[in-house]
Order: C-alpha cells, then structure tokens, then sequence
C-alpha cells in the first residue's frame, strides 16, 4: 500500500484505544501523524495546521469523549475546510455535527473488529475518490519574488522538520532550465548578471533565488531528482538584429544561455546516476513545475521565458500531489523509454547535449 499519511483526531482521554488504531496503520504501511510528539504549549498549534494540511487522510476518532472535546471539533472543522478527506471511526453511535455528513466506520469498543472494518483497500478508495473529485485548495502568487520566497518557505519546511521522520522528499521539475541553473555562488559574483542577462534583478530576488537553489540540490541528494527539461528556449541563435536587438544585446543574451546551460552542467556532472534523472521536452513544456517529494506541488501559469513568473499556484493538498506525481512519472518513463538508452545514463546524456548545445553559441 502507498505509505499515506494519516492525521488522527482524537480525545486524550480514548489514548489507549488511539495507540491500537496506530499500530494497525503502521501494519497497513501508513504514517500515522498525531499530536501527542508535538511539544507545543497550544493544543490546537501551527505543527498541527500543517499535519492536517500534508495529510492523505484525516481520521476522526469518534467517542463519547471526543464528541465534546472542542478541539477535536476545530480540528474536523480544519480538515473540511482544506478538503482533506474525512474517514470517521466511530464507537457505539455514529458522528454527529460536521463529521456527521460523512458515512462512519463503526468499530467495537475494544477495537477487536478493526482489521476487517479498516482495511488497505478502503484508505485507497478514500483517496482515489477525492482524487477524482478534484477539490484542492489552491494558494497564488502575482510575482517571482512571492513564489520563490513561498517555495523555498514550504522547501525548507520539508527538509527541516518531515525528511527526518517521513523519509527524503525527491525533487520533481518540469521547466525550461530546473533550480539547478541558478547559481550557487554569493549575489555579488558577476555569474548573477551574465545569468541574467538584459533583465537585471535586485539583491533580495537574487537572495531568495540562491536560497531555491540551495534547498533544491539538499532535497536532491537526499531523494533524487527527475526533471523534464526545455533548455532549448529564448536561444540566441534564434534571434538576430532583425528581432529589434543590438548587437551588444545579442550578446548579452548569448552570454545568459550559455552561464545557464554551464550552471546546470555543473550541477549534473556533480550529481552521482543515482541521485538524477534527465529527459528533454523540446518546446512542449508551457509552464514551470515543481513537486517535492508528495508533500507539495507548484506550477507556473505563465512560462517563465515569456516574461516572467505573472501567477504560481501552490497546493498541499496530498491527494491531488499525489494525482500530479502520476502524471509527471508517466510523462517522464515514457520519454526515457523513447530515448532508448543503452550503456549510459540520462545523466550522461543531458550532460553530452547541453555541451553540444554550447557549440552552438
């Protein structure tokens, strides 16, 4: 069974009968997620708002003393609101009030029933039915300088307080040139303006770029990367005087794609078979997409070398990630499986081409 995470909302006061439930998740191969390892002086904390967000499922555990526990009760009204899919278990009498809506699990008292009444097949059939259903919850951002303080926000949180417990997050991008093209060098380095071309940026969007670089590439040597790849746009060698540039602009544009393609080389050729995956989308990729691990997704509306980052969404929402990753791996086997590889890595291969792509210039 895919290792959901599963947040259980319960009374302190059921917490022998709650450690049963746990153990049976963990038999099953989920990760329980609960409140009793957070050390927070509010019941109701922000390490809690973020579980219940991250979470596949969120289990209400419904018992006399649960049904009058007010922050059991904030903690479903949390979950509905985000649309995390809501699976009562219920003892004696069914859930009444906003988890009443949803159709309980009614189990024994002692819990002696709880193999055959919880099962893998139902926690697939909750998530597959929300999936479906398509009802995340979107966040939006009008500027580069909002999604990438955003996502290295959401980046960092992951690395820091997730990959310990949960496991390495992989890295999955979809875009013209991937995080890995960013410089890792100090803002002052002159790398930053023949990067960046005839579109200078300021010190704290350099700032923040660096930070996306450096959690990208911790993320990646922990779980990997695959990245689909569109390094062809925005070539100089398409473009000439006629295209309304100088030829000094030419120039500078030259520069920006080969400081990009000798940024992503480096990272490449840094970066064992194991830890990266590359395939090539010649002019079909109309977006940029990141997916960390399957705790978060962002794409871009507005391709970035059409000028600028105009609108990313961002969403935690686990079902629908996890929707985005089967769509992404698909795409990704299917290309890798066209390129036809014999006796070297898609590694070696990015890296052979991108060097051919500088001859170019």
């Amino acid at each position: 069974m895919y290792p959901y995470r599963i947040f259980v909302s319960y009374s302190r006061a059921d917490s022998k009968l709650v450690d049963r439930l746990h153990d049976h998740l963990v038999e099953l191969g989920a990760h329980p997620m609960f409140d009793k390892h957070i050390k927070f002086a509010s019941r109701f904390s922000d390490e809690i708002r973020n579980q219940i967000s991250y979470a596949h499922i969120f289990i209400a555990f419904i018992t006399n003393h649960s049904k009058i526990s007010p922050w059991v009760l904030q903690e479903i009204g949390y979950a509905m609101g985000l649309r995390v899919p809501i699976l009562p278990l219920a003892i004696d009498h069914p859930p009444t009030g906003m988890a009443g809506e949803i159709n309980a699990f009614m189990v024994d008292p002692e819990l002696i029933n709880l193999d055959t009444i919880l099962t893998e097949t139902d926690l697939y059939e909750v998530v597959k039915t929300v999936q479906s259903e398509a009802t995340a919850m979107f966040e939006c951002t009008e500027s580069l300088l909002a999604r990438t303080d955003k996502l290295v926000k959401y980046a960092n949180r992951i690395y820091d307080r997730y990959c310990k417990d949960y496991g390495a997050a992989k890295v999955r991008q979809r875009m013209a040139f991937s995080s890995f093209s960013i410089p890792n060098k100090g803002v002052k380095n002159n790398i930053w303006d023949r990067r960046e071309g005839l579109d200078r940026r300021g010190p704290e969007i350099r700032e923040l770029l660096l930070k996306e670089r450096k959690v990208m590439e911790k993320l990646a040597r922990g779980g990997g990367c695959d990245l689909i790849l569109d390094p062809y746009v925005r070539s100089s060698s398409t473009l000439s005087i006629d295209d309304a540039y100088s030829k000094t602009e030419l120039e500078t544009i030259k520069l920006s794609s080969v400081t990009r393609l000798e940024t992503l080389i480096n990272f490449l050729e840094d970066m064992p078979d194991d830890k990266v995956r590359v395939v090539f989308q010649e002019g079909k990729i109309e977006g940029g997409m990141h997916i960390i691990g399957d705790w978060f997704a962002t794409e871009a509306v507005v391709p970035k070398y059409k000028g600028g980052y105009k609108q990313t969404i961002f969403t935690h929402h686990a079902p629908t990630v996890l929707s985005k990753i089967e769509a992404f791996d698909c795409e990704f086997e299917e290309i890798l499986m066209d390129m036809k590889l014999e006796g070297i890595s898609s590694r070696e291969t990015a890296i052979i081409a991108l060097k051919n792509m500088l001859t170019d210039y």
